[in-house]
């Protein structure tokens, strides 16, 4: 539970660094690179470690790219914005 709530937050706050910066794959580097770390501070076998971080690493560039991309356009922005924090569900 807490784990879900954290990793949220963290991709709000990156959001908020993506706005200041427009460096979409900092944004996501930063997170694949901080859960991946709590995956493995929680005992989770290396494999199964890896494996989500590729699958991390993939859908947070994707997400932060759009957001970048759309920032343009509000309505696209917020709809990639709050759809995309499923990716924290990942």
């Amino acid at each position: 539970m807490y784990f879900l709530l954290f990793k949220i937050l963290l991709l709000i706050g990156l959001t908020r660094l993506l706005v200041a910066t427009s460096r979409p794959f900092l944004c996501s580097g930063i997170y694949t690179v901080v859960v991946t770390g709590m995956f493995l501070l929680l005992n989770v076998p290396l494999l199964n470690t890896l494996i989500a971080a590729a699958i991390i690493a993939a859908t947070s560039s994707l997400y932060f790219w759009l957001l970048d991309y759309f920032s343009d356009s509000p309505v696209a922005y917020f709809l990639v914005l709050f759809l995309g924090l499923v990716i924290g569900l990942v």
